[in-house]
């Protein structure tokens, strides 16, 4: 009978990366990638900004470009990440594409996306009425706290992720059917890992500020040409690898045990009650 171990489902991401690092380096270019447009984006706001366009009229189209450019890597990366969990044995599974399996996979991911964030705009106003300043931590710490929440509620149907890409449709009750009465111990596993996860990017936030890799933001540039050295010159690239390194490693250890979880489960046992 097998079981599903939660150390193992805990480091399953790790030993995704240290078995598959190439995999996981094409997964840290599309991260790169999408950093690289979203600067993109940041100098034509500035643009518009210097054009006399009011905050608010170059913010709203750069935070929802930003956020669909978000929802896009994420989901490339995550149905790669997957499908190297669910078909350890085929070396192109785990490598990024742009496909049906994605395109499904979207299906899911949008919808998470938008209530984490509706999840975190209430806890957002909390702490900027009882604890923080306004600021990207405040934000940054809500959407976190949300996205928490929003795991631990949600244990079961992550693994609709895992098994669209293995049936090639969307599937609910497929994930629903093997995960039952496992609710609570699949959202301690998701949960560590999540903050597992966290961790790993707060760490790297840190090195890279001690590496005096951060940048200022676009929009306070001075000039076009300050601009575009904040977006595109060789401390912003060289932050931009670094940051997608480190995310592609803090991707996998919140995705794999997903995958893994799926994969355990789909082979049994006869008594789901039993797989810890």
């Amino acid at each position: 009978m097998k079981t599903l171990s939660w150390p193992d489902g805990v480091l399953s991401g790790f030993r995704l990366v240290a078995r598959r690092p190439l995999a996981a380096l094409s997964w840290a270019l599309v991260f790169i990638v999408g950093g690289t447009i979203l600067a993109g984006f940041q100098v034509a706001a500035w643009q518009g900004f210097a054009a006399g366009r009011s905050l608010s009229d170059v913010a709203v189209p750069l935070g929802l470009g930003g956020l669909v450019l978000d929802v896009l890597t994420t989901t490339v990366a995550s149905a790669a990440v997957l499908r190297a969990t669910i078909r350890p044995d085929d070396r192109r599974a785990a490598w990024p594409r742009l496909g049906g399996g994605e395109l499904r996979l979207l299906v899911l991911v949008a919808p998470v996306t938008v209530m984490s964030i509706v999840i975190a705009a209430p806890i957002g106003v909390f702490l900027l009425a009882r604890v923080l300043e306004p600021g990207p931590l405040t934000t940054s710490l809500a959407l976190h706290l949300g996205a928490v929440m929003l795991t631990a509620a949600g244990a079961r149907l992550a693994l609709a992720a895992p098994a669209t890409l293995a049936d090639g449709r969307l599937r609910l009750a497929r994930a629903l059917g093997p995960s039952r009465k496992l609710h609570v111990r699949l959202a301690t596993l998701f949960v560590a890992t999540l903050l597992l996860s966290m961790a790993i990017e707060w760490a790297g936030s840190w090195a890279r500020d001690a590496l005096g890799l951060a940048q200022p933001p676009v929009l306070r540039a001075s000039s076009l040409a300050a601009a575009l050295n904040t977006a595109f010159g060789p401390v912003a690239m060289a932050s931009r690898v670094f940051g997608g390194l480190v995310h592609a490693l803090a991707f996998a250890v919140q995705v794999g045990p997903i995958g893994y979880a799926f994969h355990r489960l789909m082979e049994g046992p006869a008594d789901r009650a039993d797989v810890f």
